[in-house]
């Protein structure tokens, strides 16, 4: 996944809104940390993003559960689908059926391997530490996005037209994201979700 750091976002957006880099308010600065999580937070579920999507993985199940290996830097997203065979190297293999559990999840049958394709989690920036913030990647499909929408709530309240000028680039550019992005035809029938739900399977 092709990524750049945050402050290399912040200063996009910067002077998408005509400033220079040093002129930018702890507030305004506040304010878009918040803005840009709550987008990308947004825009991570709109589609099975290639850049976000993990290659199937192959998993041993114990009592048929398997870990999402929560807060390690393989922790598994959104499932997108779990296989009997690799799809991507094998001629033969079927879907699985599953159960979410906390922090786990529960395959259908007796599989001694399953391969899992899974999303890439989004991150929070608000839980990101300060110090730390300036150097986090950031996906590089999302930043155009973000940082013409980001310059569009800077120029809100000085600017108007540019703002609306900058907010309609920003949907511009998340379409031509969309348009480049390439989802395998395996997954082409998958919605993915905003929230986890109790239970879920395969279509």
């Amino acid at each position: 996944m092709k990524t750049i750091t945050y402050a290399q976002l912040l200063n996009k957006a910067v002077e998408l809104a005509g400033r220079t880099r040093d002129k930018i308010l702890l507030s305004e600065a506040a304010m878009l940390r918040g803005f840009f999580d709550t987008e990308l937070r947004s825009i991570w579920n709109t589609q099975i993003w290639s850049d976000l999507r993990v290659d199937p993985e192959a998993m041993t199940p114990t009592a048929r559960v398997l870990s999402r290996r929560e807060g390690a830097s393989n922790e598994i997203g959104d499932i997108l689908g779990i296989y009997t065979g690799n799809p991507l190297t094998h001629t033969v293999w079927r879907d699985v059926a599953w159960e979410e559990g906390n922090n786990t999840f529960t395959v259908a049958g007796d599989v001694a391997t399953v391969w899992v394709e899974y999303l890439k989690p989004c991150p929070s920036l608000d839980s990101v530490a300060d110090a730390d913030l300036p150097a986090y990647a950031v996906p590089a499909v999302f930043v155009p996005y973000l940082a013409y929408k980001g310059a569009g709530e800077l120029l809100a309240t000085e600017n108007d037209t540019l703002s609306a000028r900058r907010i309609g680039q920003a949907e511009e550019k998340l379409e031509e994201a969309m348009m480049r992005n390439v989802v395998p035809e395996r997954l082409r029938r998958m919605r993915i979700r905003t929230a986890r739900p109790a239970f879920s399977s395969v279509m």
